[in-house]
C-alpha cells in the first residue's frame, strides 16, 4: 500500500484523502491536480489497485481508514477533478453546520424526485449531472464518486465487505445504515468534475443491489440511486428487465439524434 501524506496541521476538520486507483496516468490528469492547490492542507492516502490486490472498494477503503489521522475521510475516484482552490474549504464550512450527519457527497437521489441532486459537471463533452442547489439537501442515497464521513462514525461502522463485494453501491449502503443510527445523508452544494458519465451499471452492480433490497427492504421498499429507484416488493428479474427495456429505448433514440444531418451546414 502507497500512503502519500502532506504536513498534517491542527484542525479539528483536516481531512483524508483516500483514492484506490488503478490507472496512474487518469490519477495525474485528474485528481492530483486539483489536490495540489487547495487551500488547505490535507493527508493523502492512495492505493495503487492495478495489480488487482483488492477485490473490492469496501476491503480497500476499510484498509485505508485505517491509516488515517483527519477527522473527516473523503473517499474519491481517480477520475474527479476538484474544480475550486477552496473547495476542501467549502466541504469544512458545510459539514460543520450539519450535526446529523453521517456521510455526505457531491451527487444524490431521494425516492420522490425523478432527477439526481447535484451540481457536478460529468462526462465528455462536459455536462450538469442533476438538478443543482444553493445549500446541503438531505437525501436517501449518494454516488460513490466523492464521499465524506466522519472518522469518528466509520470508526464505529464501516464499509459493508460482505454486501458490497465490488465496486458499488457501497456509499448506498453506508446511507441507508447509518440512516437506521439516527443520521442523514448530504448532498453539498459543490462542484467537481467527473470524468465519467456515471453509467456504471454492470451485472456486479445487480448483485450487489439485489444484496442490497435483502438488508434494507424492512426500512426501504425503495431504494434511490442515481442510477435508478429499485423495489422492495417487485421481482428483483423484473425490475432489470424493466430497466434494460428503458435503457435500449433510450439508446436507440441517442442513435437516431446522432445519426441525424444537421441541416444548418
Amino acid at each position: 500500500m502507497q500512503g502519500i501524506k502532506s504536513e498534517k496541521m491542527d484542525d479539528p476538520f483536516l481531512f483524508s484523502i483516500i483514492c484506490v486507483f488503478n490507472n496512474e496516468n487518469t490519477l495525474n490528469e485528474y485528481l492530483l491536480p486539483g489536490l495540489e492547490h487547495q487551500s488547505l492542507q490535507h493527508e493523502k492516502i492512495f492505493i495503487n489497485n492495478s495489480m488487482g490486490i483488492y477485490p473490492s472498494a469496501a476491503i480497500a477503503y476499510n484498509k485505508a481508514a485505517e491509516m488515517a489521522k483527519g477527522s473527516f475521510l473523503i473517499f474519491i475516484h481517480q477520475d474527479c477533478y476538484l474544480s475550486s482552490e477552496t473547495f476542501l474549504e467549502q466541504c469544512r464550512y458545510y459539514i460543520s453546520e450539519l450535526s446529523d450527519m453521517g456521510i455526505a457527497g457531491v451527487a444524490g437521489k431521494r425516492p420522490e424526485n425523478r432527477y439526481v441532486i447535484s451540481n457536478i459537471f460529468h462526462g465528455s463533452p462536459p455536462g450538469r449531472a442533476g438538478h443543482t442547489i444553493t445549500s446541503p439537501e438531505v437525501v436517501q442515497t449518494l454516488d460513490e464518486c466523492l464521499i465524506i464521513i466522519p472518522k469518528s462514525l466509520f470508526s464505529k461502522v464501516r464499509f459493508d465487505e460482505d454486501t458490497c463485494r465490488g465496486w458499488h453501491l457501497y456509499a448506498v449502503d453506508y446511507c441507508l445504515t447509518t440512516r437506521r443510527l439516527g443520521y442523514s445523508s448530504y448532498v453539498l452544494p459543490v462542484k467537481i468534475y467527473h470524468a465519467s458519465n456515471g453509467d456504471s451499471l454492470n451485472y456486479s452492480y445487480l448483485l450487489t443491489m439485489k444484496r442490497l433490497i435483502q438488508k434494507h427492504k424492512e426500512e426501504n421498499l425503495v431504494i434511490s440511486t442515481t442510477m435508478s429507484n429499485f423495489y422492495g416488493n417487485i421481482p428483483f428479474l423484473l425490475q432489470i428487465l424493466r430497466f434494460y427495456f428503458f435503457w435500449l429505448i433510450y439508446q436507440s433514440l441517442f442513435f437516431i439524434r446522432k445519426k441525424e444531418p444537421d441541416y444548418d451546414k
